[in-house]
């Protein structure tokens, strides 16, 4: 009997193309009415962000950069995500649903638009996540432990609380067999090399402000139900639904995928769970957290999809994406 859950068939859902090109179109529309209805513009900075956000937020006073700047991050991050799904395998299958869900997933969000200080964070931690990811069982994988701290130190310029990833990393890191002593300091090296510069340059312009921002690591606010409205509670939580039947399916079918692939799963879905915890810890930056999860979220999403095939899960999918976009056009009425 062929197993529904490992069976390919060329016919699938995923991998049509009109299906493909109906999540694009549907993506880049609800961009369009964001940049026509200006959702989301000017992008204002507040007076906890990183100074070089607020100075960033004062230079962008163009509609049209704004817009574009925040697109083509978004399809920077889902391209490289999709990239290290090919190289490493995370889905065994060959599809790009991981790409185009990680897209939907943010498209259809006014929340993000047109940019904030998460959507450079989202694309530093998928290039540090690739770098992670890439260092599967080598101790000796300084390099890769320097950057990946290097780079969300560079985010943290921008989106401090990225900051709060560096021990997800470090976790991965002793998942993955490579966290020794001297990648551990290499990692600290990483980050510290941002922050001396960083150093650097108050000490030149006798101005420690930049500094000041850090203590907004430490300012929990629990989020509450007064966070937003019915529908976009709603919408979290049809996403959260599924991601967690996606954790299910992996939990599963462990046996199912080689131990290199589990470890990977096993990290998306934490680093799911450790997003979603931190929006609800640090509720006055709840929106940049849950666009982070979109992260593992598309991944776990398109894993179930692309390698449960029955009818149900087809169902399913369809209705997914039917009831997201039910949800943002009722958003969308009430801007």
């Amino acid at each position: 009997m062929v197993n529904r859950y490992t069976s390919y068939d060329r016919r699938n859902y995923e991998q049509s193309p009109w299906l493909f090109a109906g999540i694009a179109i549907l993506s880049f529309g609800s961009w369009l009415y964001g940049y026509l209805s200006s959702i989301g513009f000017p992008v204002y900075g507040e007076i906890n962000a990183a100074p070089l956000w607020n100075t960033f937020c004062q230079i962008l006073t163009n509609k049209n950069i704004a817009y574009l700047t925040g697109f083509l991050l978004m399809l920077g991050g889902a391209f490289l995500l999709q990239k290290s799904n090919y190289e490493l395998g995370i889905i065994r299958e060959k599809t790009l649903l991981p790409l185009f869900m990680n897209v939907f997933l943010i498209s259809t969000n006014p929340n993000f638009f047109p940019l904030n200080p998460a959507s450079f964070g989202v694309f530093f931690l998928i290039v540090a996540m690739n770098q992670l990811l890439m260092s599967y069982h080598d101790p000796d994988a300084r390099s890769a432990a320097f950057n990946c701290s290097f780079i969300i130190a560079l985010g943290s310029l921008l989106w401090v609380h990225i900051l709060w990833f560096i021990p997800l990393f470090w976790h991965g890191m002793y998942r993955f067999r490579t966290l020794t002593l001297k990648t551990f300091l290499a990692s600290l090296t990483g980050a510290m090399t941002i922050y001396w510069f960083l150093l650097g340059w108050c000490v030149w312009t006798h101005d420690f402000s930049p500094f000041s921002v850090l203590s907004s690591l430490f300012k929990i606010q629990i989020i509450t139900f007064a966070y937003t409205d019915v529908v976009n509670w709603t919408g979290i939580g049809v996403v959260v639904v599924m991601t967690l039947v996606s954790v299910i399916n992996v939990i599963l079918h462990d046996k199912d995928d080689v131990q290199r692939t589990r470890q990977y799963l096993y990290h998306l879905i934490l680093f799911g769970v450790w997003s979603f915890g931190l929006a609800v810890l640090f509720a006055q930056s709840a929106d940049e957290f849950l666009q982070v999860a979109c992260i593992p979220s598309s991944l776990l999403i398109a894993h179930f999809f692309a390698l449960v095939q029955h009818r149900f899960a087809r169902w399913t999918f369809y209705c997914l994406l039917l009831v997201i976009l039910v949800i943002l056009s009722l958003r969308l009425w009430s801007f």
